[in-house]
């Protein structure tokens, strides 16, 4: 079950909201049973195979926590054993491919090692399985994120907090609107041109080819970004905050900065318990450097076993260590930009690409036989629903086919400069916004049509 789902939205969210608010002025073990219950059932309909590996891969998880609680010396051996279990499943899950690995394996992985150095660390005091359960299996994060701290979630689920706060319950559900929005009208339509596009991407031109890489840019960040707003916006309406994973990364003007706008859980994690444990930066320009290599490296295999992500996590890491050059901090800001989204742009493509053939083949289309006539099956690819109509309207006036590129143009145009936009909560105390907010749900609701995945639940 998706959060874009006729079930989800109509039945699932708010069935679970009323008796999450009816049972949690019982206290918060009721809370945690309630949370764990919900995401179990809203797991399981993923499939009950992905369910049961991951129920036993927690329970193996809290076994090994238990006897190092339990244990008074070689506490680290237990706590070590377990990290190690994890990453041994899920390179295992992720080498012999997805066909039967559970959804979400790769957030659900870094979770349970999260809790694992939290409480070797000595930051979580007192564990039992019930508050261990909710924490790995809390359907708002389980499958895409936001990575959370166990220590900052299990904080706020034990506050005390009995009354409904209703403005937070309406603050999330817009915000789990925004994101739905940025899912279904949006993600979901670039997903149809992006997919057509890369179906015939050995016959496309080179201005055809720029085109299909800058919707995929635009895809992804909406369907990632979009899943995470609703992942937080269902959190705060239980009065649960989850830290932004978003801050407008196309407004990035180096490669550094980009990988603090965008997933910044992952990169928080990351830093966290790889980048710092292996020494950060306080070690000189060089071991700095292959810190930096290891975090991307290790980034783009959790994204993926493949070489194209190795690739791409690899290039991330370099772009990542020229962004501190005297040379980068020497070109003007705005062009810096351009230089960025560029190449982010290109590692967008690399990653959505089959194999790295593939990638070299647009990269020799765009820069070495470069072609500039337009296809007219992509033109049409931007043809459906709204835009089909306009279109239309364009070629009675005695417009060609070809002319109504402009219209193609502007629509990545107008989407880029969307994704540009901050989100501001105070537009939710305007008077018009809940109006706003209830048409959009409408509008989103009538184009939910066949449940698509997203990008990220293949990882």
């Amino acid at each position: 079950m998706q959060f874009h789902s006729y079930y989800y939205i109509l039945y699932f969210y708010p069935i679970f909201l009323v008796l999450y608010y009816l049972f949690r002025r019982k206290g918060k073990e009721v809370k945690h049973i309630i949370v764990v219950a919900a995401s179990l059932l809203f797991y399981g309909l993923f499939g009950l195979g992905s369910l049961v590996l991951v129920i036993i891969s927690s329970l193996a998880n809290y076994g090994l926590i238990y006897v190092a609680d339990k244990k008074q010396k070689k506490t680290s051996i237990w706590f070590y054993s377990c990290v190690v279990l994890d990453v041994i499943l899920l390179l295992g899950f992720k080498a012999f491919g997805f066909s039967f690995a559970p959804i979400g394996i790769s957030f659900i992985t870094f979770q349970q090692i999260a809790f694992v150095i939290e409480k070797k660390r000595g930051n979580i005091a007192k564990t039992n399985l019930l508050d261990y359960l909710s924490f790995i299996f809390f359907f708002p994060k389980i499958t895409m994120g936001p990575l959370m701290n166990p220590v900052d979630y299990l904080d706020q689920m034990g506050k005390d907090n009995r009354e409904m706060n209703w403005q937070q319950i309406y603050k999330g559900i817009s915000r789990f609107t925004i994101g739905l929005a940025k899912k279904v009208l949006i993600a979901d339509y670039l997903a149809k041109i992006v997919n057509a596009g890369y179906d015939i991407i050995g016959e496309l031109s080179s201005i055809d080819t720029a085109v299909i890489m800058l919707c995929y840019t635009l895809q992804i960040y909406f369907d990632f970004s979009g899943y995470s707003d609703m992942a937080i916006g269902i959190a705060q309406s239980m009065d649960i905050q989850i830290k932004e994973n978003f801050l407008q990364p196309y407004r990035a003007s180096t490669i550094q900065e980009f990988w603090k706008r965008w997933h910044i859980s992952l990169n928080a994690f990351l830093t966290r318990y790889i980048y710092i444990p292996l020494g950060g930066n306080r070690e000189g320009k060089l071991r700095t450097f292959c810190n930096v290599m290891i975090v991307f490296a290790i980034s783009g295999i959790w994204h993926g076993f493949g070489w194209t992500f190795l690739l791409w996590g690899v290039l991330h890491g370099l772009g990542t260590v020229a962004s501190k050059s005297n040379l980068v901090k020497k070109i003007p800001k705005c062009l810096n930009w351009v230089i960025t989204f560029s190449i982010v742009n290109i590692l967008w493509a690399l990653f959505r690409a089959p194999d790295i053939t593939t990638w070299v083949s647009m990269l020799r289309t765009l820069f070495i036989h470069p072609s500039f006539a337009i296809n007219s099956d992509i033109v049409d690819l931007f043809q459906t629903g709204l835009t089909k109509g306009l279109i239309q309207l364009v070629a009675m006036l005695g417009v060609d086919l070809y002319r109504t590129v402009y219209w193609m143009a502007g629509i990545c145009v107008l989407l880029l400069i969307l994704s540009l936009c901050k989100q501001k909560e105070e537009w939710t105390e305007r008077k018009l916004h809940p109006i706003l907010i209830a048409t959009i749900l409408v509008i989103c609701i009538l184009n939910l049509g066949k449940e698509s995945i997203f990008i990220y639940n293949n990882f």
